[in-house]
C-alpha cells in the first residue's frame, strides 16, 4: 500500500492510496459508515466482492464478483455501508494473479477512529497475510473465468 494523499492525511478530506495485490492476499469482508470509495485498475486483475443482505434462512450474505481490469471494468463506486472484499483474480481462473489499484475514500485518515467495519459472517481478521481463506475460495468460483472467454 502507498500512501499519494496529497499534503497531510489528517487535513485532507480525500484519501488516495495505490494497493498492490499477489495471489493469496486478500482484504477481509468489511464496510465503511461514513465513506464512499472508488477503485482503478492500473494494472493486472482484481476479484472484488460486493454483499447483499442474507436472503430467507441464509446465515452469510450473498456475494457478486466484479473483476477490475484494465481490459473490462476499470473502475468500481462501493457506496458507505455497503460490504465489500478483493483479492488478486487467480492465475488458475486465467488471470495474472496480480493486481495494481489505485483505491479513493471520501475521510481524512485518522488511525485513532476505527472506519472499517467487518462483517460478522466472515470472521474477525483485519489481516489478508496468511493466504487466501477457504470462504475467499468459495467465493472466486463466482468470478467470470479469463479461460472462458
Amino acid at each position: 500500500m502507498f500512501d499519494l494523499t496529497s499534503g497531510d492525511p489528517a487535513s485532507n478530506s480525500m484519501q488516495v492510496l495505490v494497493n498492490a495485490w499477489e495471489e493469496g492476499s486478500f482484504s477481509p469482508v468489511h464496510m465503511h459508515l461514513d465513506y464512499d470509495e472508488v477503485f482503478v485498475a492500473i494494472s493486472g486483475e482484481l476479484a472484488f466482492f460486493t454483499f447483499s443482505p442474507p436472503q430467507g434462512g441464509a446465515t452469510k450474505p450473498t456475494a457478486t464478483c466484479h473483476i477490475i481490469s484494465t481490459s473490462g471494468t476499470r473502475l468500481l463506486v462501493v457506496p458507505r455501508g455497503e460490504h465489500h472484499a478483493m483479492t488478486a483474480a487467480p492465475r488458475s481462473m486465467g488471470y495474472s494473479g496480480r493486481a495494481l489499484v489505485m483505491e479513493a475514500s471520501g475521510h481524512t485518515f485518522n488511525p485513532r477512529i476505527q472506519t472499517k467495519f467487518l462483517h460478522p459472517a466472515f470472521g474477525a481478521s483485519l489481516d489478508g497475510q496468511d493466504g487466501l481463506r477457504e470462504d475467499f475460495k468459495q467465493l472466486l468460483l463466482s468470478c467470470p473465468s479469463a479461460l472462458s472467454a
